[in-house]
């Protein structure tokens, strides 16, 4: 699948990042960098985003990509036969839902203009809305001429003839392999390397492959980086979205008491988890923002292992080992949890097990429920009946996360209400500008960074081995992809 809207694999989408373009591409920091479009201004009120297309921009069949492009793409997705991953992901749009809904024959909110520019106008200010838009790939409106909606994921522009605007060009596919050449017209400049081939190789890793050169970067599960870098080739990671909490209900005395979830945090050796779980091909978290990210403030605490300053502020907190048994009380009673986790889910059962291991060292007895998923939501998100749970959040790169810790989202069950942070989650979302937003988020990581909601825990590490002769090739938080024009080959 060569269509971006519709490719759902791993593989495919690999394939896409360097076919396709966007108007707008992450840099290390998540931060907006000119693609498609050159440059973009945010109106007054941040509900208009103008983007001015790079006047080199061309489709891999010469024509030059155009705002009416832009449009088309977003039509796509916001029209009602439209059934890929981005259904729901431009509803802000204004009149989007009014298109979705077949009450109007155009997107309101979506104008091509004159000299190379595309204006999109939002229902209301949403601060995700920049990256939101400037992330979706573009696709060429005349390789779809007369192609309706619902027939463009079987058509041959996605499936044998795919033009893009990306480095690299289509140029063959055999059984287990994709050949793209270089696109020497390219925007962003000339590619140095003539071709790059993906080819599937085997469920293994092949470490020979690597080490003579057949293959140049390989997907690797952590548990195998270490013989990768024993064998002397290169390793590249970045975080995985998907991130792994222990979720904390606030309602609950004396879980209210933020030294008491301080001390938990501190009581958890996360380095020995992800050593343990994850060959230490894991990140740990300070809050729920990408690392390295705009949103992200620095000097976060990043609660180290640390059991004499959780007995500390358990005992601060009232609660400690009075009797000398190797148990704190509370209350006259012994300090006990319950850790409800999703038995079926992948290491959760291990996890749940090390968190448990981890506080009962600082005298904390944890009971560690193994569930089924169902129940376990229903336990967490509608009864909120509950001490503690694990699960897994997945990152975005925006840093808003009104849905997950708004005060009145559906999916804060740990109850966290705090009007400092509910307004600047509030204002955050309210503006487009990122240097605007940029302090906003700042204030409010560190509040969320000390109040701790969640213990976070770690992001384990997409991880790839590149092979020696592979040069210029770099990582963000969203993968590798970016920049590949810039890789070359030593001879």
């Amino acid at each position: 699948m060569f269509n971006p809207l519709f490719a759902a694999d791993p593989a495919d989408r690999e394939i896409n990042a360097l076919l396709h373009a966007s108007l707008l591409r992450p840099g290390p920091d998540l931060a907006p960098r000119p693609g498609l479009a050159r440059t973009y201004a945010v109106s007054a009120d941040q509900r208009t985003i103008v983007f001015i297309l790079d006047k080199g921009a061309r489709w891999h069949d010469g024509q030059f990509v155009a705002p009416e492009d832009v449009v088309f793409t977003f039509q796509t997705v916001l029209h009602r036969d439209y059934r890929g991953p981005y259904r729901d992901a431009f509803l802000f749009i204004e009149g989007a839902r009014e298109f979705r809904d077949g009450r109007a024959a155009v997107v309101k909110g979506m104008q091509a203009l004159g000299d190379g520019a595309v204006a999109f106008t939002l229902a209301k200010p949403y601060g995700p809305a920049l990256m939101a838009i400037g992330s979706l790939p573009i696709l060429p409106r005349h390789a779809f001429a007369g192609v309706a909606v619902k027939d463009m994921a079987r058509a041959a522009a996605s499936r044998e003839r795919p033009v893009g605007a990306g480095p690299f060009r289509f140029s063959s596919r055999r059984q287990n392999e994709v050949e793209l050449v270089r696109y020497e017209p390219f925007y962003g400049g000339r590619p140095h390397l003539d071709r790059v081939v993906f080819a599937v190789i085997g469920p293994r890793l092949d470490l020979a492959r690597l080490k003579e050169g057949v293959a140049d970067v390989v997907r690797v599960n952590p548990a195998d980086a270490p013989a990768v870098e024993r064998a002397g080739l290169g390793v590249r990671e970045w975080p995985d979205p998907g991130y792994y909490y222990v979720g904390i209900n606030m309602n609950y005395r004396p879980l209210d008491d933020r030294r008491v979830r301080q001390a938990l945090a501190y009581a958890l050796d996360r380095e020995a988890m992800v050593g343990q779980l994850f060959a230490g091909h894991a990140t740990l978290l300070a809050g729920p923002v990408p690392p390295g990210s705009w949103g992200e403030a620095p000097g976060l605490d990043p609660y180290r292992h640390d059991p004499n300053r959780a007995l500390r502020l358990l005992a601060e907190a009232g609660i400690a080992d009075k009797d000398g048994d190797g148990r704190v009380e509370w209350s006259g009673r012994p300090f006990e949890l319950n850790l409800l986790y999703d038995k079926g889910a992948p290491l959760a059962p291990e996890l749940a097990g090390l968190v448990r291991d981890q506080l009962r060292r600082v005298g904390v007895n944890v009971y560690i429920h193994g569930l089924e998923r169902r129940e376990l939501l229903d336990r967490v998100f509608a009864r909120r009946a509950f001490d503690l749970y694990l699960l897994q959040w997945k990152m975005g790169m925006d840093p808003d996360v009104s849905a997950v810790f708004g005060q009145e989202a559906a999916a804060n069950a740990v109850s966290f209400k705090n009007k400092r942070a509910q307004e600047l989650l509030s204002q955050g979302a309210a503006l487009v500008d990122v240097p605007k937003r940029r302090p906003l988020y700042y204030e409010w990581s560190r509040l969320v960074n000390a109040e701790l909601p969640y213990l976070f825990l770690f992001a384990p590490n997409q991880v790839i081995a590149v092979s020696a002769r592979l040069r210029g090739l770099t990582v963000t938080p969203v993968g590798y992809a970016a920049g590949a024009e810039g890789w070359w080959v030593a001879r």
